[in-house]
């Protein structure tokens, strides 16, 4: 029988250098959204971020910004939905509408800032809490789309959908 254990006793390999983790703390959050801004406040190389990060000394969270709804709003989506089955199918087998005969206007926004957030955090730090009251609170551009159903013949678009896109 062959023995493959190591003869070497104790601690074996390279001394780990020590990385004060706390330094991450004082870095805003929004300095430290990707693996690259961490190493650089830390000063160590990024894959030494993904070790602390599969140790559990780091963690990566990401936040997305939370509607506020109302019961007003809520009942109202869940009414629209509720309008788009066909009445001649609800006792058996329910199903929605076809929609081929609905135009869709619709306002396009486009964010400056981002909806959604990633920040790496230290395994004791809160999770950031970002809510608003609604997104007209972000800076934004806006697009008219006006949109149908899609048509197809025998497998072949005939008819994309898109009626008009304008910048407003």
């Amino acid at each position: 029988m062959v023995n493959i254990e190591s003869r070497k006793r104790g601690h074996v390999g390279r001394k780990e250098i020590p990385i004060d983790l706390e330094a991450l703390r004082n870095v805003p959050l929004a300095e430290r959204m990707t693996i690259e801004d961490v190493s650089k406040h830390l000063g160590v190389s990024k894959s030494k971020v993904m070790r602390f990060m599969r140790k559990g000394l780091v963690r990566r969270h990401y936040n997305k910004i939370k509607p506020y709804l109302t019961a007003a709003n809520k009942k109202s989506r869940l009414q629209w939905s509720v309008d788009m089955i066909d009445p001649d199918s609800t006792p058996n087998d329910p199903h929605f509408l076809d929609l081929f005969d609905h135009v869709f206007i619709d306002e396009k926004w486009f964010f400056l800032t981002q909806k959604s957030s990633k920040y790496y955090l230290l395994p004791d730090e809160d999770d950031p809490h970002r809510t608003s009251k609604s997104k007209n609170y972000i800076p934004r551009l806006m697009f008219l789309c006006i949109t149908a159903r899609p048509r197809f013949c025998d497998g072949v678009c005939i008819f994309d959908g898109k009626l008009g896109f304008s910048l407003l």
